[in-house]
């Protein structure tokens, strides 16, 4: 390792979903149903038109689930950067494709097909709650947005010798 250890932060998730970082970290955490009212109509809000029973998709799990998978690639692939990607979800909560719009880069020289691999994979594997329209499943895409910073932290300081 370098003179300084290398310590990454997976910023507040759904940031595509939020005007500010505190309010982003309202959308972390359980299933769509244990979201407050506010969080879910600040998710509504991205959505063009959404009728007034309609609701987009959600993981079923809820963000933390997705969070601690990409998470988990940190050390791997050491990213920085945004993620910006929409997943399409069918009526049945299967993811059936990925679109990426921004990848991270990889510190650790993974191609950016490597990379779209890796992240394909815990969204496509994640069920969700599909989209109702109408009252009604029904497929619709959902956007994920995360920010990946590389923060260099100082080396601990050990004990001294005499």
């Amino acid at each position: 390792m370098s003179q300084h250890a290398a310590r990454y932060l997976l910023l507040a998730g759904l940031t595509v979903l939020a005007s500010t970082p505190s309010q982003a970290a309202t959308l972390n955490g359980g299933p769509y149903a244990t979201l407050s009212d506010s969080a879910k109509q600040r998710l509504r809000d991205k959505y063009e038109d959404l009728a007034a029973d309609d609701e987009p998709p959600y993981p079923l799990e809820g963000m933390d689930a997705i969070s601690d998978a990409l998470d988990k690639m940190i050390p791997v692939i050491q990213p920085e950067g945004t993620l910006f990607a929409a997943v399409e979800i069918n009526e049945k909560g299967e993811a059936t494709g990925v679109s990426f719009h921004s990848l991270p880069t990889s510190h650790a020289g993974a191609t950016e097909a490597q990379m779209r691999q890796l992240y394909a994979l815990p969204l496509v594997n994640a069920r969700y709650k599909p989209a109702l329209c109408k009252g009604k499943a029904c497929n619709m895409a959902w956007p994920i947005m995360f920010e990946i910073t590389r923060v260099k932290t100082p080396e601990r300081a050990g004990p001294r010798r005499r």
